[in-house]
């Protein structure tokens, strides 16, 4: 899969998608062998990471808003920060190398070999070796998870003294963990939100409405394997493109019809992303 001029940045559910994968498909087998060809990417160092992982097993893999976390059968831990077009890929060890190939984790089990290769074009994505204790003080540094912890409660009080609008609320991290520009976009439309509305001025029926949105649109995401839409070059594991991109309803729109009220869909910039909505079904609030 080439990514030419393209990024993606996966968000929950193309994170999500990628921990399920990994998680059957890896769970009980051994790392042999680790290379790079840019070990700054390594946390704290390559041949840390190396010397601790060479011969441990996966027994777990786990996703914390957009944080994938492999557990290793010593109690380390390597988590895997895609950032703006990193991806983990499952291949055969004789595949031709993927372009923008960057690690290469050899694993192996009963006598069979694959590897799990690390591609990242622009080399912002980063794979750092931590124990139990720093893993859950890295993950205490985001908010509650959105399918299974949000709550129109914390979401009124996140939100009281907001001024910033909804839509870059919904992208700050330590607020709701996971949430990127696409599903924001989906979410603030569902539930018929002016992405330009101060997250403060929320009534607590469209916080309510919100937090259904929010969880719809990141379960269908998952549902579809992730988003690949026009300007995005996500896949999975597996190398496969989502799905998700079909059932979208404003993300990556502009100027196309609403598919409820057929009122042109409009695209504004909001801390330097592409923010999509329908002027007519999403009222901004002041």
């Amino acid at each position: 899969m080439l990514f030419g001029a393209y990024l993606f940045m996966p968000e929950l559910p193309e994170v999500e998608t990628i921990a399920r994968q990994l998680k059957k498909e890896i769970v009980g087998w051994k790392i042999a062998k680790i290379t790079t060809d840019c070990e700054k990417q390594f946390k704290p160092s390559f041949k840390q990471v190396k010397s601790a992982l060479i011969g441990q097993t996966v027994v777990n893999v786990l996703r914390r808003a957009k944080l994938l976390t492999l557990e290793m059968s010593s109690g380390d831990f390597l988590l895997v920060h895609l950032k703006m077009s990193g991806s983990l890929r499952l291949t055969d060890t004789d595949d031709l190398p993927e372009r923008w190939q960057h690690a290469v984790f050899v694993l192996e089990k009963d006598g069979r070999v694959k590897d799990l290769r690390w591609i990242d074009l622009r080399k912002f994505g980063y794979l750092q070796l931590v124990s139990c204790e720093v893993r859950n003080e890295i993950w205490e540094q985001y908010g509650p998870e959105p399918l299974t912890d949000l709550t129109v409660d914390y979401l009124q009080k996140a939100f009281a003294r907001k001024s910033i609008s909804i839509k870059l609320a919904l992208l700050d991290q330590e607020i709701i963990a996971g949430i990127g520009n696409i599903y924001a976009n989906e979410a603030l439309f569902l539930s018929k939100i002016g992405p330009q509305s101060p997250a403060k001025s929320l009534s607590k029926e469209q916080l309510s409405r919100l937090v259904t949105a929010i969880t719809q649109v990141l379960r269908s995401g998952i549902a579809h394997r992730g988003t690949t839409a026009s300007d995005e070059r996500y896949v999975d594991a597996l190398g496969q493109a989502g799905e998700n991109q079909n059932f979208l309803k404003v993300y990556d729109r502009a100027g196309q019809p609403c598919l409820v009220c057929g009122t042109v869909i409009e695209k504004i910039k909001m801390g330097g992303r592409g923010t999509y909505f329908c002027p007519r079904c999403q009222k901004r609030e002041v």
